[in-house]
């Protein structure tokens, strides 16, 4: 987008800013610590079977280093924040 569109655009009137409800969480969790970090953790669904959590639990603890638990661990939050 180019400057001149950028300052082209207007913003939304107050109506079309449509608030809406977050999902829910829906049944049972488990919890799943993904490190040694206890504090590093995620959670997956109770109703899984065995093999599919298994799976679910493997995958995550493989890619645990792409889960920011902190400010500090996102790019682009301010330091101060953390």
């Amino acid at each position: 987008i180019s400057d001149e569109e950028k300052k082209a655009e207007k913003p939304l009137p107050l109506e079309a800013r449509i608030r809406f409800e977050r999902p829910k969480p829906d049944g049972e969790f488990i919890t799943v610590q993904l490190d040694e970090n206890p504090a590093k953790t995620v959670k997956i669904g109770a109703n899984l079977t065995q093999r599919i959590q298994e799976a679910l639990i493997r995958c995550l603890k493989a890619n645990a280093g792409v889960f920011a638990t902190t400010p500090g661990e996102m790019p682009g939050i301010d330091p101060a924040v953390a």
